[in-house]
């Protein structure tokens, strides 16, 4: 590669060029080990690269390389998930090898895939399973036509946005009934594998029609292609077999809990009572302070624990004439504000 391309991947002038980037991590991906006769700091650096080189090429051929069968997909994922939770092992600190969110994000897309052909091959095991569709690709694109289909007035509030979606189905009906009046927007263009081999011109996304790959669900075994995951990610570095051997023994680590203990922390996790409780307290506030004149004329606070229940009746509602004569006048706040002229006039001029 010569300089000029380098300098073009790395600091393109587009930062959202997904072709562009989707270029620099195959880059990436395909450095070597340096040779023996470099410096150990040198060999140490490559080694590091090495590693990342790995983790870009699993993460992304299996939504990339239309030739791959669904059994390769889930091998290669599988793969990417034994080798990030090993690297995320060997460098604890926070964001020192990646963020924490990251992490999750990574581990979390890898488990629906495999939750998603699991669920496939229970509900109709001879159907194919397109794991580019579980990207927001339609998402995105639905996005996008709704943005630019009233010119100017790109954004919209909820009673726009509900009428104008169901005009963006009819778009997206009339797109699909006439692809050649489809202009995909050019940021969300993602090549397949071999056109970035190719230099191919041509970017767009890797759609279903577009696929190779033997994709049926009734030709993969899920607790195979784990394992086979696991035999590749092992033959990829000898520190990383040793890592993954070390793991066997320990039963409180697993791909969500990279240090025994969840990265995630869900709801679900503290005591049900304990929440129970603070949202009762929140209630029970919130009533009081709607509906009893004492806590919001004479600043009163009631206690809520107290046995007794506290009773509004009409009579206490209505303030007697002798108790309006000795109550002082209250402050009301009102929406004018009184304005002196220069010749001395005021005028009440309204807050807006």
């Amino acid at each position: 590669m010569d300089l000029t391309t380098l300098r073009g991947l790395m600091n393109p002038s587009d930062k959202q060029d997904v072709p562009k980037a989707f270029e620099l991590l195959k880059c990436v991906s395909d450095l070597p080990l340096a040779p023996n006769n470099c410096t150990p700091t040198w060999r140490a650096q490559r080694h590091a690269i090495y590693l990342l080189r790995h983790v870009c090429y699993l993460i992304t051929r299996p939504f990339m390389d239309i030739v791959f069968s669904l059994r390769e997909q889930l091998e290669h994922l599988s793969a990417a998930s034994y080798l990030l939770l090993i690297l995320f092992r060997a460098n604890p600190q926070q964001g020192y090898f990646m963020p924490t969110q990251l992490y999750a994000d990574l581990q979390l897309m890898i488990k629906n895939v495999f939750f998603c052909a699991t669920k496939e091959k229970v509900q109709d095991p001879n159907n194919n399973m397109y794991i580019i569709l579980l990207r927001t690709d339609r998402l995105e694109t639905s996005f996008g036509i709704l943005h630019t289909m009233v010119g100017n007035n790109t954004n919209a509030d909820v009673l726009q946005l509900s009428t104008r979606l169901s005009h963006v189905s009819k778009i997206q009906n009339i797109l699909a009934a006439h692809p050649a009046w489809d202009r995909s927007p050019r940021q969300l263009g993602l090549p397949s594998w071999d056109e970035v081999e190719m230099k191919s011109q041509h970017m767009d996304h890797v759609t279903p029609t577009l696929w190779k790959g033997d994709v049926t669900v009734n030709t993969v075994t899920l607790l195979t292609c784990w394992k086979d995951g696991h035999t590749l990610a092992s033959s990829l570095d000898p520190e990383v077999e040793m890592a993954l051997d070390s793991l066997a023994s320990m039963s409180n680590i697993d791909m969500l809990s990279p240090l025994g203990a969840l990265v995630i922390k869900l709801d679900a996790q503290l005591p049900s009572t304990a929440v129970d409780d603070t949202l009762e307290l929140k209630d029970e506030d919130d009533v009081q302070d709607a509906t009893l004149p004492t806590a919001i004329h004479t600043g009163e606070t009631v206690n809520s624990s107290s046995g007794t229940e506290a009773e509004l009746d009409l009579e206490d509602m209505i303030t007697s004439k002798t108790d309006a004569e000795q109550q002082e006048p209250s402050h009301s706040i009102s929406h004018y504000l009184t304005i002196q002229a220069r010749d001395g006039t005021e005028k009440k001029v309204h807050k807006s």
